[in-house]
């Protein structure tokens, strides 16, 4: 499992930070990415709103995940997928550093309290491949 990191989409604050969803969200498998053209990703700032910091300025560093839909069983049965094709590309950043906070946290896992205080990932949800 070396080079893959499993995500559960609901435990996956970087893409769907405080937000109560109204609907089936997929569970992603992530895996290391990153630009095989030099010079094909510039570096790039940002404004990233979200729920935990707010409007942010944020410096795009470089790809650093491609996730995949994904369904995950933890013995009850596969996750249900509602968007087989869902990809996020996730890019290393430096973004905002904020007071340090906790949440309940909920997933495929189980339930327990997260800290959070530095963003270091930012996934965009638009992410396409081609075969």
């Amino acid at each position: 499992m070396r080079g893959k990191i499993l995500l559960s989409a609901v435990g996956l604050s970087l893409a769907f930070a405080g937000t109560a969803l109204a609907q089936p969200v997929d569970d992603f498998q992530c895996f290391k990415a990153k630009a095989t053209i030099a010079g094909s990703f510039v570096k790039t700032t940002a404004t990233v709103k979200d729920t935990f910091a707010g409007v942010t300025v944020t410096d795009f560093k470089k790809p650093f995940l491609l996730c995949d839909s994904a369904a995950i069983d933890t013995g009850t049965g596969y996750d249900p997928q509602t968007t087989p094709t869902a990809r996020l590309s996730c890019f290393k950043v430096k973004g905002a550093k904020i007071a340090e906070a906790q949440k309940l946290v909920t997933d495929d896992f189980g339930s327990r309290t997260e800290a959070y205080k530095k963003v270091f990932v930012v996934c965009d949800g638009q992410a396409t491949t081609v075969p």
